[in-house]
C-alpha cells in the first residue's frame, strides 16, 4: 500500500516539476541531468522515500519533533535559478526542492540532486523558516534565485529579500544587484504561497526500529559566523563532543585564536592543529585524502567519534566547505549520513550514493565530500 501511495504522489509531484521545465530543456542534448517523471517515481520508491521515512520516524535527527512531523506533508516543488557568467539568471533542472509543511509552516526542505544519471537527496531545516516568512508576506509570485551561496526571493513587485545569506558572502544581494522580477523570473523558479503550501503528500506513517539508529543526538552545533572558518567550527564541535564537561562551549573564533590562525579558510592540517591543541595526546587526528566508505563511516560512528568532512564545490572556483560527520542510518537499501553544517547552523541527513558518494547543495553550488580528518586512539 505504501508503494502505491508513493507512486501516486510521485506522478503528481513529477508532473508539476516537468511542466515547469521548458520542453526543449527536457529533451535537448546536454540536459541528461534534468529530473524527470520517471526519476521521481523511482526515488519515491527508493532513496527519497526512505529519507522521508527516516525523517518521519526519527525527526530528532534533523532538529524536528514528533509533534511537528505527525501532521506534516509535502508542498509543491520548486527550483532556484542561478546567476551565470553573463550575469543573467538561468534555469536549473538538475536540482529540485520540496518543502515539508506542518501546521501551516515550512519546517524543513528536501533536496534532490541529479548528476550523471544518479541521485543524492538531503533533508534539513535549512532556510525553511526564512522562506516561510517571505512566502507568507508576499502578495504575488516569488522568483527564487541564487548568487554563489546566497539565496534570494524576488517578488512580482521586484522587491528582493534574502532567503539565505551565506556567512562568507561579503556583500548582500540587495545592495550589489538591483534585479527586477522579470530579470529573476525563469520557467521553473517561480511559485506562489497558495501553490507552495498546497498538500501533495503526507509523510509515511510507518516507523523504523530504534535499533537501526547510530546518531549522536546531542551533537553540538557550532556556527562559523561571518567568516570562512567552517573548518574551525567543525573542529570545535568535535572537541565539545569528545570532552563536553571541559568544553561545554567553544567558539570557532576561539579555536582559531588558539592556534594563531586568522579568520580565513583553512586546511586539514589546521583542523589537526586545533584538535591536538585541545584533546589529550591519546587522540591522534589523521587526514584521509578521500571520503570515507560506508563501512568506514560505520566504524567511525560506532567508535563514538565525529569526523571533519572536507567538501569541494563543482565547476566554481571558491573555497571549500567543512561539515561534521555525526551519524548514519540505514533505511531499506538507503545509506544515510548525518552531518552538522556550521554555515546553515543545523544538522542534516544526506543519502550516500555508491558512485557519486555524498553531495549537498548550498545556493548555486553542489559540494562533494573529498577528504576526511578523523580521530584514532593510542593508549
Amino acid at each position: 500500500m505504501k508503494n502505491i501511495v508513493r507512486k501516486l504522489f510521485s506522478i503528481i509531484l513529477a508532473i508539476a516539476v516537468i511542466m515547469s521545465i521548458p520542453a526543449y530543456t527536457a529533451n535537448a542534448v546536454g540536459y541528461a541531468n534534468t529530473i524527470t517523471v520517471q526519476d521521481i517515481e523511482n526515488l519515491m520508491d527508493g532513496s527519497l522515500g526512505d529519507l522521508m521515512l527516516s525523517v518521519k520516524s526519527f525527526p530528532e535527527d534533523i532538529g524536528l519533533t514528533q509533534a511537528e512531523v505527525s501532521d506534516a506533508y509535502l508542498g509543491k516543488t520548486f527550483s532556484i535559478a542561478e546567476l551565470n557568467e553573463e550575469n543573467e539568471y538561468e534555469s536549473v533542472s538538475d536540482v529540485v526542492y520540496i518543502p515539508l509543511i506542518s501546521s501551516g509552516d515550512i519546517i524543513a526542505i528536501f533536496t534532490i540532486i541529479k548528476e550523471n544519471g544518479r541521485f543524492n537527496c538531503t533533508a534539513g531545516i535549512d532556510f525553511a523558516e526564512q522562506l516561510d516568512l517571505i512566502m507568507k508576506s508576499s502578495n504575488g509570485n516569488v522568483a527564487l534565485v541564487s548568487e554563489n551561496m546566497d539565496i534570494i526571493a524576488v517578488d512580482s513587485s521586484s522587491i528582493s529579500r534574502i532567503v539565505f545569506d551565506a556567512p562568507s558572502e561579503s556583500v548582500a544581494f540587495a545592495s550589489k544587484n538591483k534585479r527586477t522580477y522579470s530579470d529573476a523570473c525563469r520557467s521553473n523558479n517561480t511559485i506562489t504561497a497558495n501553490e507552495m503550501y498546497s498538500e501533495q503528500y503526507t509523510l509515511p506513517s510507518a516507523t523504523l526500529p530504534a535499533t537501526r539508529e547510530y546518531n549522536f543526538l546531542d551533537y553540538p552545533i557550532v556556527f562559523q559566523g561571518n567568516y570562512s572558518i567552517c573548518w574551525a567550527a567543525v573542529a570545535a564541535s568535535m572537541i565539545m563532543y569528545e570532552m563536553p564537561s571541559q568544553y561545554p562551549e567553544l567558539y570557532a573564533t576561539a579555536a582559531c585564536n588558539t592556534i594563531g590562525h586568522s579568520y580565513t579558510m583553512g586546511q586539514p592540517e589546521d583542523v589537526i592543529d586545533i584538535l591536538e591543541a585541545y584533546l589529550p595526546s591519546i587522540y591522534a587526528p589523521t587526514t584521509i585524502y578521500a571520503p570515507l566508505t560506508q563501512n568506514e563511516v560505520k566504524a567511525v560512528i560506532q567508535n563514538n567519534d565525529p569526523a571533519c568532512m572536507f567538501a569541494l564545490p563543482d565547476h566554481h572556483m571558491i573555497e571549500e566547505h567543512c561539515t561534521a560527520l555525526c551519524g548514519y542510518r540505514i533505511v531499506g537499501s538507503t545509506f544515510e549520513v548525518r552531518y552538522m553544517c556550521p554555515m546553515l547552523e543545523t544538522i542534516k541527513l544526506m543519502t550516500y550514493d555508491s558512485v557519486n558518494g555524498c553531495q549537498y547543495r548550498i545556493g548555486s553550488f553542489t559540494f562533494y565530500w573529498v577528504y576526511t580528518t578523523r580521530l584514532y586512539y593510542y593508549v
